[in-house]
């Protein structure tokens, strides 16, 4: 291999690679399902407003899953104790 090859760095395969956990600042927390270039496929949740039941004191609520292509550099790396404490 040359040493022109050697000193490259892909950086699309590096920010947001596929089968990770991310944040995006619209879609939340979205799992990486595929990645074209700087484009990426994410799958996140899509939840319905709540309906509390006070005869049962029960909140329901309907989650769906969507995707959507956003840019690699719109995602941030997910961590637990940052993003939910």
């Amino acid at each position: 291999m040359s040493q022109e090859k050697l000193n490259q760095i892909d950086l699309t395969t590096l920010i947001g690679a596929v089968g990770l956990e991310a944040m995006h600042p619209t879609l939340g927390r979205v799992h990486i399902l595929e990645a074209q270039g700087w484009q990426r496929k994410v799958s996140y949740e899509l939840k319905s407003e709540a309906v509390h039941d006070t005869t049962r004191d029960v909140v329901f609520f309907d989650v769906e899953m969507n995707e959507a292509w956003v840019h690699a550099l719109e995602l941030k790396t997910f961590n637990f104790e940052r993003d939910f404490t």
